[in-house]
């Protein structure tokens, strides 16, 4: 499968389209430009494409492993499939909270 975007074509091995915000999307070919990071950027910026990837990815993941969930509970192990619900969602529930988290910590480290 070829992906196009913004013009350019970039190979991959993903058989399903993934629909991404138009944020992720420079963020993207932004790390695909190798491009040489200015030493005055903070190290906390540097990571922000990769927290917005990680972030548009998680809802996806978050529906998978409740697909797996509802199989297992089908399968006859409720057990096992409703504890996989429950950390998706946990799971999905922090890498949301993330960056509100992180500037709750620096505003407290701020002001110590």
């Amino acid at each position: 499968m070829i992906v196009k975007i913004n013009g350019q074509i970039l190979p991959t091995i993903v058989m399903s389209p993934i629909v991404v915000s138009e944020k992720t999307e420079r963020n993207l070919l932004h790390m695909l430009s190798m491009a040489p990071v200015a030493a005055t950027v903070p190290i906390a910026e540097r990571f922000e494409p990769l927290m917005t990837l990680l972030m548009d990815l998680a809802g996806p993941v978050c529906r998978i492993m409740f697909i797996l969930g509802f199989v297992m509970v089908i399968v006859g192990k409720p057990r096992q499939g409703i504890d996989k619900m429950k950390w998706a969602a946990i799971g999905y529930i922090g890498i949301q909270w993330t960056p509100m988290l992180m500037d709750i910590i620096k505003g407290a480290g701020a002001g110590i």
